[in-house]
């Protein structure tokens, strides 16, 4: 058993550094560069939780054995080889006491696990609120390309009408074209800039 407790020991010293660096990391830099911090973080995260069962199962074991009187009168094996016969049910203080102990390094084992469990849904939650403003911000951008891209196209039909083969009385003045290209942009301003209040006022913007 201290074997065992030792190596769970040894490799809760070993995943915690690796796991409290990369949430370093993320809190400091939540967009990085490439995915491989974030790919790292899932591999150490699954590592955690796989590491978590194996702690709960050995404590469950632990716990087991230190309920019962009669399993730990079992454990001292030596005094059943020499006298022949186990020692009576409720012999077994020494016993009692090791598991006792191992079940303590356990729990703080387990406390930190869910120290780091709970360090990394915190991290996650931050990343996401973090990637959920870049994707408003992308939505908003798009919302304005397409508002723009809108009202150009209806400048663009307007211009296209007018640059027609028809008479329409203002091919001979001189004012005509100034008048006309005015007219066009300040309709595309309008629409552009209704629009965009549109959407502000609907809260989509």
């Amino acid at each position: 058993m201290l074997e065992l407790t030792n190596t769970l020991e040894t490799q809760l010293g070993i995943i915690k550094p690796g796991i409290e660096k990369h949430l370093s990391d993320l809190e400091t830099n939540p967009e990085p560069d490439d995915l491989s911090g974030t790919t790292s973080l899932l591999l150490l995260r699954n590592r955690l939780n796989k590491f978590a069962t194996d702690v709960d199962g050995v404590f469950a074991e632990l716990h087991e054995l230190w309920s019962s009187d009669e399993d730990m009168a079992n454990m001292y094996l030596t005094t059943k080889k020499i006298t022949g016969h186990r020692r009576r049910i409720d012999q077994h203080e020494e016993v009692e006491l090791l598991v006792e102990n191992y079940l303590r390094i356990l729990e703080h084992v387990k406390a930190d696990i869910q120290s780091l469990q709970q360090a990394i849904k915190t991290t996650d939650d931050h990343v996401n609120l973090h990637l959920d403003s870049i994707r408003n911000k992308i939505m908003r951008m798009s919302l304005l390309l397409s508002v723009a891209t809108f009202s150009t196209t209806l400048a663009s039909v307007t211009a296209a009408i007018f640059g027609m083969n028809l008479t329409s009385g203002m091919e001979t003045s001189p004012n005509a074209f100034v008048g006309v290209t005015m007219a066009i942009l300040a309709g595309n301003g309008v629409m552009f800039v209704a629009a965009y209040l549109y959407s502000k006022y609907k809260r989509i913007w």
